[in-house]
């Protein structure tokens, strides 16, 4: 059988993510569950299986493994753990045992996903990102630090010691299996109360003169902790906008300018969407014109660089009402408001980030 076999662990208590479900179960802003983020960063990489770890408690409470497979496809493999082991090391090594893995596998942490550039054929690696072209990247001691030569081969990986620019991002690829279960059952010989990381493994290999190539990936998304969840919600908010009086100047339909008239621009407040734009914000533009003219506006925001999930024509003249829930997973307030006067307000007074 030819490819990976990918392991994703996700039988934690997800404590970071205190009064909601298992932070893998989360669904993401543009809709994808949080796993099937985490899987999709590996979507170049030729795969023969896909193997999750989850705990019993969450299958029983949540019919765990029927919403898994209804993200990742039926194909998937389940391995229930009746107790939370030691950490994603030990996770995976009974995930190895239990489903009877053998040769190349790719560990990948439920709570981050990427873009993985092509994966080096034949050769162990980590996947890693670079701070200094992340700088958005928070608790940072909290993470996995990698040491490279100049052939980019690991010379060594530290756990939540700052050691160099390079972090580990959840990714982990092993030529063998066996090899993986190997050193875990060695360091578990040598000390059997310290939870062992999956950076210790791969120091060891290194140590022994296992090779390990360091990948840097793009496009990290980090969620490990709540913070770090909330942050990418914040980014990726839904902005439903006014077109008339805040991304051009008002117009009208019985007197002048008419709304048939070109349009102008709001330089500033165009400006501050883009910005927006390019951290995952979505949009969607409202106005009282008709859809006779939707061609028009749909050509003015093209030309200002501006992307929309949907464009409601028609709208009535008078005061518009958002209405959202909130929950822990997207907690109050789930909806804002923002008045600005027409023609003149600056959306960068009054939205963080704009």
């Amino acid at each position: 059988m030819s490819g990976y076999t990918i392991l994703l662990p996700a039988a934690g208590r997800s404590s970071r993510y205190p009064n909601m479900r298992p932070k893998w179960m989360l669904s993401t802003p543009d809709g994808a569950l949080m796993l099937r983020q985490a899987l999709e960063s590996l979507a170049g990489v030729a795969r023969s299986r896909v193997v999750v770890g989850i705990l019993r408690e969450h299958e029983e409470r949540y019919a765990a493994t029927a919403g898994i497979r209804r993200a990742l496809g039926e194909q998937v493999e389940i391995v229930v753990f009746d107790e939370v082991t030691r950490g994603p090391a030990e996770t995976a090594y009974e995930m190895i045992r239990r489903a009877g893995v053998d040769g190349p596998v790719i560990i990948k942490d439920s709570d981050s996903w990427f873009s993985l550039p092509a994966a080096p054929e034949g050769s162990n690696f980590v996947c890693i990102a670079d701070l200094r072209r992340n700088p958005g990247i928070t608790n940072v001691a909290g993470k996995s630090f990698v040491s490279l030569n100049e052939q980019s081969i690991v010379v060594n990986i530290w756990e939540k010691s700052v050691e160099s620019n390079f972090i580990s991002v959840g990714g982990y690829v092993w030529n063998s299996a066996k090899q993986y279960c190997d050193i875990f059952d060695a360091l578990m010989r040598n000390d059997r109360n310290s939870e062992i990381f999956i950076s210790h493994l791969i120091s060891q290999a290194v140590l022994d003169g296992s090779v390990f190539l360091g990948v840097e990936v793009d496009g990290l998304v980090d969620a490990g902790t709540l913070r770090e969840w909330t942050d990418l919600q914040r980014r990726m908010r839904t902005f439903f906008l006014d077109f008339d009086g805040v991304i051009v100047k008002n117009k009208g339909q019985y007197f002048p300018p008419y709304w048939t008239d070109p349009d102008e621009p709001i330089a500033e407040n165009v400006e501050s969407l883009r910005r927006l734009q390019a951290e995952g914000a979505q949009f969607v533009f409202v106005t009282a014109r008709p859809e006779e003219l939707r061609a028009k506006v749909e050509a003015v925001l093209r030309e200002a660089g501006l992307s929309w999930h949907a464009l409601v024509m028609g709208c009535h003249h008078g005061p518009r009402v958002l209405v959202n829930d909130f929950a822990p997973s997207n907690p109050y307030p789930s909806a804002e408001a923002v008045n600005i006067p027409r023609n003149v307000g600056r959306l960068s007074d009054f939205i963080a980030g704009a």
